[in-house]
This record gives structure tokens, C-alpha cells and sequence, in this order.
């Protein structure tokens, strides 16, 4: 047997030319009408292409997601409801006053009944109030979402993409600025969910700083990405 590629004399099982080094035997022989070189087809070029075909482009790593902020609302965001409970409270025990020093002694028992109703009416809405606010609202804010958890025994979780923030505005009645709270109203490009409400956080102007700056660079990395 000789080699098709230099003439060289062969033993009949060699599958390899030992002068060129051209696969004389097998499967993938090369030859004059397979249009591949002698030096394409040795040992040595096979084994390159083999590593060369395992090279992909280089992997662009991000970011790994970081929590920079966790909070629920403040109990300054009920600094109204204090307030309009207390002026309750002052009209009702001058109602009582008043009507004690008109209707007489015999009208006692039923006025101090229906002051200790109302203002217990009043104090369990404020009661109410306060739980729900400190119990059934959780924030999260990362490097990528925002995270409003709801509920007390059964919980619901909704979270804002903030690459898909348009604008963040902070609403505060003249309570809320005494006490530094307020809420955050964040409009979302999201059809299914334009709008979500921050309710009642404290140094709400610092958060929302907070959620623009992480929406930016978020934007500013997803651009970079797709630029290269």
C-alpha cells in the first residue's frame, strides 16, 4: 500500500503515513477529491480544531442583585388620623359636658354610654389602622426591583421592574412633612400595571432619589449590553 499523498511505501493496516503524517485509512480520508490539504488532515491539525471548536465569544458577567433598602410604613403617616381622633375626642366629651349640665343627673348613665361607644368606636379604628400599616405592608428595594409584599396571614407580592420605572413623585400633606413620611407614587410603563403607591415610608424624597439612581444605571447597563 502506498500513500496517496507522497508516494511513500505503507504496511497494509497503517492508517497514518509515516513520512507526511496524511490519514491513509478510515472514515475521514482525505483525498484528491475531497479538496482538503495534506496539512489539514495530520493528527495535530485535527486535535486544534477540535479545542478551536469549543471557543465561543467571551461572556459578559453582571451585577449579582443586591438589597440596598427594606422598610414598611411609618407610624408618622398616621399623624392625621392622631390628630382628627383627638379633636373627636374633644367634641365628645364637650357634648357630654353639655348635655350632663342640661338634661340633669337622671340622664347620666345613658350620655356616659353613649361617650364610652363613640370613643371606642374611635379608638378601635385608630387600633385598626396602626396594625395595618405596621404589620401588612413590607418594602424591598434592590438593584433591580422593587418589592411591595401585602397581607398579614396570607401575603401578596407585587414588584416593579425598575427598568421599566418612568417616574417617581413624592405626595405629602402637611402632617406627613412634620413627621418626614409620605408616599411615593412610582409610574410604570408596564401596561397591566401603570401605577404603584409606596404608602407612608419615612424620608420618602431620599427613597425615591434611591429608586431613580438604581433605574439609571440599570438603564445604563442593559444598554451596554446590547451596544456589545
Amino acid at each position: 500500500m502506498h500513500c496517496w499523498s507522497c508516494g511513500a511505501e505503507l504496511l497494509e493496516d497503517s492508517n497514518f503515513c509515516h513520512k507526511c503524517g496524511v490519514r491513509v485509512r478510515g472514515e475521514h480520508t482525505a483525498g484528491p477529491s475531497s479538496g482538503t490539504s495534506p496539512a489539514e488532515t495530520t493528527p495535530e491539525r485535527e486535535q486544534a480544531e477540535g479545542a478551536s471548536a469549543h471557543v465561543g465569544p467571551p461572556t459578559v458577567s453582571l451585577p449579582a442583585e443586591k438589597e440596598v433598602w427594606v422598610g414598611r410604613p411609618h407610624i408618622g403617616s398616621l399623624a392625621g388620623r392622631f390628630t382628627f381622633t383627638g379633636l373627636w375626642v374633644l367634641v365628645v366629651i364637650g357634648g357630654l359636658a353639655y348635655l350632663l349640665r342640661r338634661f340633669g343627673e337622671e340622664w347620666r348613665t345613658f350620655w356616659w354610654v353613649v361617650a364610652s361607644v363613640v370613643l371606642g368606636v374611635l379608638g378601635l379604628w385608630l387600633l385598626v389602622s396602626i396594625v395595618k400599616t405596621k404589620l401588612t405592608l413590607k418594602y424591598r428595594l434592590t438593584t433591580e426591583r422593587l418589592v411591595i409584599e401585602r397581607g398579614f396571614l396570607s401575603k401578596r407580592t407585587e414588584e416593579v421592574d425598575l427598568l421599566r420605572v418612568d417616574e417617581a413623585t413624592v405626595h405629602q400633606g402637611l402632617f406627613d412633612r412634620l413627621a418626614n413620611v409620605g408616599n411615593i407614587v412610582i409610574t410604570s410603563t408596564e401596561p397591566s400595571d401603570p401605577l404603584y403607591i409606596v404608602v407612608g415610608v419615612e424620608q420618602p424624597v431620599e427613597l425615591k432619589e434611591k429608586i431613580r439612581q438604581h433605574a439609571r444605571e440599570l438603564r445604563r447597563r442593559s444598554l451596554r449590553l446590547e451596544q456589545g
